[in-house]
């Protein structure tokens, strides 16, 4: 299986936040569970990364929603290609 997977990359600062509302989120779950589903969903999605998939020998691609390395997304067929171009460029923040 030949896999390219490219997956956005997160802030430092993003990925320590999100780790301590998960800390938070299962410590708070004790004594209150409802605020602890609130803190470790939203740590949960500080963390989370997301990005795209394609598999070479099934010709199938997914976008992907990855969580500390484990991926969520569906497969889909590709559709026939002419060509296919690969480019590297720069996103600008505003």
């Amino acid at each position: 299986m030949h896999i390219i997977t490219y997956t956005k990359k997160n802030l430092i600062g993003k990925t320590i936040l999100g780790c301590a509302l998960i800390a938070l989120g299962v410590i708070t779950m004790t004594e209150n569970i409802i605020f602890g589903f609130i803190f470790l969903a939203l740590g949960i999605n500080f963390v989370a990364t997301e990005g795209s998939e394609i598999d070479i020998t099934s010709k199938t691609y997914r976008s992907i929603w990855s969580v500390f390395g484990i991926k969520f997304g569906k497969w889909k067929n590709c559709p026939e290609f002419e060509y296919v171009s690969v480019f590297k460029t720069k996103k600008a923040r505003r």
